[in-house]
């Protein structure tokens, strides 16, 4: 591979600007454990919007027009998002 000149260093692939960041097993490790804990956390939440009515999300965002909070988004929910329960929960899930 190519080395470009700098001022100052030599920068490329065998420089230690390279090296900066430790790699190795350790790191895969952490990497790993961490894409498997998102990867269980996202089947988790996705188990209880169930296809093809998504009964459970519609039910839990109809809260936010029963209680409401913020005005505009009670709105948004009533008039957007449950008329299109369907395409919203297939978006979320």
């Amino acid at each position: 591979m190519a080395k470009i000149l700098s001022a100052d260093r030599e920068v490329g692939p065998s420089s230690s600007a390279h090296h900066g960041a430790q790699s190795g097993p350790m790191n895969a490790r952490i990497f790993a454990s961490i894409r498997i804990t998102v990867g269980v956390l996202w089947l988790t939440n996705a188990g209880w919007k169930t296809p093809p009515d998504f009964s459970s999300l519609s039910n839990f965002t109809r809260g936010a027009v029963d209680h409401p909070i913020l005005p505009p988004y009670s709105w948004l929910v009533e008039h957007q998002i449950l008329p299109h329960i369907g395409a919203f929960g297939w978006m979320v899930l």
